[in-house]
């Protein structure tokens, strides 16, 4: 989908440096032919043939210019982002838009991509919370947007009625360019989940008939008249895995980070058949007792530290985990696996990586935190009062959960990074 575009602006303006060089030099020569020579008939249809050859170098130079300054053939497809809600568009649109040329969106342009997390790194600065919700340039008025307009647009990310894509570009009448559609596609019940989390409402599953169960699910959905079956009528229309829409360029990564089943790693990059490329994998490793306390907070429950049996202590545990099923030993028979210690991730983890990952020639600092859990209060937690609690629930999550295991045997040991790593200026 990405094209090879403008080379840097360094190189457009070696290249027309050159270029008036070279063009300065054959009116110099066109000059000295002229003068040279005596003035006679014959002089005078070499100077008019000198005069053509600059002529001709001139129209050569032009396409010179045009090629190394202006960058490739421009695209002759357009491509569009069917921003369907809760299926991480916002996030997609803002990568996009940070990472290449001529992304057009509503959750972000190209063009100031930058300059609009440098504002947002003020307002965090400043005390804020960075959110996506106030209209400006990380959301963008449908209005502006038209107003823009899209003509310098490569791709386009939009969370609007369906009928926009096809007014405005269908059967080719955006300046003849035809345009193929990309939509993300998720799990239609955790789909529905999220637009009800989105909406403040909990979807009951017991105690209505069929039609107020059908009620409820309608008044949870949003934004579904974003899409229409006509759409395939006036476009190619591709599909993607809301999973995997930040790995999709996999090809093009030193690095990849990813949320997702262990299983995803032994698929794809396992035993090198990733291009016969070896990979490396990074573990971060906490205190197992923290982690599950960040846990239950990000749950929004309590760990209750006496009262309970160890059956219903244990099983309120397993309530508060999230996705420890991303790691799992079999990946130690496929990867050479290390750890890091989460509290040093951004120190000594991203300076060891430095020296491995080639640095952006542009970087906007300080990178602004995105907020995922809500402010905890340790105080509130009694398990750090309760030395019985505190032991029965770290021996438990280390001799049920694999991740907790492997991090109980590498950290401290020589696969740990951030054990012999030495922080660099």
């Amino acid at each position: 989908m990405a094209e090879e575009h403008a080379p840097s602006s360094v190189h457009g303006i070696a290249v027309r440096l050159l270029a008036a060089i070279a063009l300065f030099g054959a009116y110099a020569l066109g000059w000295v032919r002229a003068m040279a020579v005596r003035p006679t008939a014959t002089s005078s249809i070499d100077f008019k043939q000198t005069l053509n050859e600059i002529s001709e170098m001139t129209g050569l130079l032009d396409k010179v210019i045009d090629a190394n300054v202006t960058g490739a053939t421009p695209l002759t497809t357009l491509y569009g982002h069917v921003h369907m809600a809760k299926t991480g568009g916002t996030s997609l649109n803002g990568l996009l838009a940070n990472k290449f040329e001529r992304v057009c969106g509503a959750k972000g342009y190209s063009y100031d991509a930058y300059a609009d997390n440098e504002r947002a790194k003020k307002d965090k600065g400043a005390g804020k919370r960075v959110t996506g919700f106030e209209w400006g340039r990380s959301r963008v008025k449908p209005a502006v947007m038209e107003m823009t307009g899209y003509e310098n647009c490569d791709y386009i990310s939009h969370e609007i009625d369906w009928s926009f894509w096809k007014t405005k570009f269908g059967e080719k009448r955006f300046h003849g360019m035809a345009m193929e559609l990309h939509v993300p596609c998720r799990s239609p019940i955790d789909h529905l989940m999220s637009q009800c989390k989105h909406q403040h409402k909990a979807l009951r599953c017991a105690g209505l008939s069929d039609e107020q169960f059908f009620r409820a699910i309608d008044s949870c959905t949003l934004g579904l008249n974003r899409f229409h079956s006509d759409l395939l009528n006036h476009f190619t229309v591709k599909c993607f895995d809301f999973r995997q829409q930040f790995t999709k360029l996999r090809e093009n990564c030193d690095y990849v980070s990813h949320e997702i089943d262990w299983s995803f790693w032994k698929t794809k990059f396992g035993k090198k058949r990733f291009h016969g490329v070896a990979m490396e994998l990074h573990v971060p490793c906490r205190s197992p007792i923290d982690h599950l306390m960040s846990q239950c907070n990000y749950r929004h429950k309590a760990l209750r530290c006496a009262g309970l049996s160890d059956e219903q202590f244990f099983r309120a545990i397993d309530s508060c985990t999230l996705g420890l099923n991303r790691f799992h030993s079999d990946l130690l028979n496929h990867f050479t696996v290390k750890c890091f210690d989460f509290r040093q991730q951004f120190t000594k983890y991203i300076d060891h990586m430095a020296r491995i990952l080639q640095r952006r020639r542009f970087e906007s600092t300080p990178y602004i935190k995105r907020e995922t859990n809500d402010t905890r209060n340790k105080a509130n937690e009694c398990i750090w009062n309760n030395e019985e609690a505190y032991a029965k629930a770290e021996a438990y999550l280390i001799s049920k959960y694999d991740y907790y295991q492997f991090c109980d045997m590498c950290m401290g040991s020589v696969d740990e990074i951030t054990k012999n790593t030495t922080i660099t200026d």
